[in-house]
């Protein structure tokens, strides 16, 4: 979680915002103090490399971002050219946003209610990580567009889309290199990644004044409709319809990255991975790109693609099932022994699944030689049930790294080889 108020500032928050200053002019835009009343910065007073260790040792009166103040830094202008130009790289944009409307969607962030230090922190966003604002802006522009398509209020528009911006905002708080891609995430820097929709709440509940909603929005933008989302493991009615678009929109948004790199039946691709989100928010986007000529006779899958899918599920599920077999915790070790053995009902869980597949009772080779000869719809059907799997597979290392976090470092004795077998569904999930 991050720090209260008169906690030090947050380290990576802070080498955000030095490395900001290196670039651009940051300024105090009130003076800065110490918890103990001792002034830092006086305002319209520059920020500086030198005050970093300063800054770093005391804890303050006020949240840094909302005692500084950034020349040149993101406007609503500025974001709503850039929802513009991505209309223009991004063809699915189009029927998701409706031909006649998305143009005017993207005029309307030019009217977001985002304040000074919403803004700050997607300058920080921005300057820190390049495609930070081009993946807001995508997730929300598809929010409004299928807010839109389901008839939400007008006066609920705004608030989507300033949740929409501020989605990630909660990464602040984390190491740039664990959100690089390619780093292969451990258990550790996982707890860390999947607190961040919590962050992101916080920071916007007690630094801004966009309000409870819209931090609400964002806390769940991770959540799933079945329950095996994070960070809170919400479920059904518990996440607000808000909420659940929002989940949508990012999810659609990770979908349209891979049909840029391959392309793939969106349709179906939502049909395949949607069974853990709201079934009315993704109807309507099936709907809309089933309809959509460009994508037809696309084929979605081919044998490797479920081939690789499943053999990934499979030597997960061996690893697993050994270091649960490994794993030595201490009699006495109340915690330990509670998160093992909930880990291997879980694990059992998704054995059984496996199993009512019918693919867990039969060598690979013929499921292999099955896959060769089947129809493009049993492909699309196979790679449904593998990723639903690798799915749990993953809700599994989750609940496991969000446990561990909870335990004493005495107490992790012996679960060494079990948070490694987990790391890989951690490495291939979100």
């Amino acid at each position: 979680m991050p720090d209260s108020p008169l906690e030090r500032p947050n380290p990576y928050l802070l080498d955000r915002v030095m490395s900001l200053a290196d670039e651009a002019e940051v300024y105090a835009n009130e003076d800065i103090y110490t918890e103990s009343g001792m002034k830092l910065l006086a305002q319209g007073h520059k920020l500086t490399r030198a005050l970093q260790e300063k800054l770093a040792l005391h804890k303050l009166q006020r949240p840094l971002v909302q005692t500084l103040g950034v020349q040149g830094g993101v406007t609503r202008e500025a974001i709503s050219l850039l929802a513009q130009t991505l209309i223009e790289e991004q063809p699915m944009l189009e029927p998701i946003c409706e031909r006649g409307g998305m143009h005017a969607l993207a005029e309307s962030l030019k009217f977001v209610p985002l304040d000074q230090v919403s803004l700050l922190m997607l300058t920080l966003a921005h300057r820190s990580a390049g495609e930070a604002m081009r993946h807001a802006v995508l997730v929300t522009m598809v929010a409004l567009g299928v807010a839109r398509r389901l008839a939400s209020p007008a006066a609920d528009l705004p608030v989507i889309a300033a949740a929409g911006l501020l989605h990630d905002i909660g990464e602040l708080y984390v190491d740039p290199n664990v959100l690089e891609g390619g780093h292969v995430v451990s258990p550790d820097e996982w707890r860390s990644l999947a607190l961040h929709p919590m962050i992101g709440q916080r920071l916007i509940r007690d630094t801004t004044t966009l309000g409870e909603q819209m931090a609400r929005m964002v806390a769940e933008h991770h959540e799933r409709f079945d329950g095996s989302g994070y960070p809170r493991g919400l479920s059904g009615p518990s996440i607000s319809r808000a909420g659940q678009l929002l989940a949508v929109a990012e999810m659609t948004v990770g979908l349209l990255h891979k049909a840029l790199e391959a392309p793939i039946r969106l349709d179906l691709a939502l049909k395949v991975i949607s069974s853990g989100h709201s079934s009315e928010i993704t109807g309507v986007l099936r709907e809309v790109l089933a309809n959509e000529p460009t994508l037809q006779g696309i084929p979605l899958y081919t044998v490797p693609n479920v081939l690789a899918a499943l053999n990934r599920f499979i030597m997960s599920m061996e690893a697993i099932q050994a270091a649960l077999s490994q794993a030595e915790v201490d009699a006495d070790n109340i915690n330990s022994r509670e998160l093992v053995t909930d880990a291997e009902a879980r694990f059992y869980a998704v054995q059984r699944a496996f199993l009512r597949t019918g693919m867990g009772s039969v060598p690979v080779y013929e499921i292999t030689s099955a896959l060769f000869g089947a129809e493009s719809d049993d492909l699309i059907e196979a790679m449904g049930i593998v990723e639903e799997l690798n799915w749990r597979l993953r809700d599994l290392a989750r609940f496991v790294s969000l446990r561990t976090g909870l335990l004493l470092p005495t107490e992790r004795n012996g679960l060494d080889t079990l948070l490694r077998a987990l790391a890989d569904p951690l490495h291939h999930g979100s």
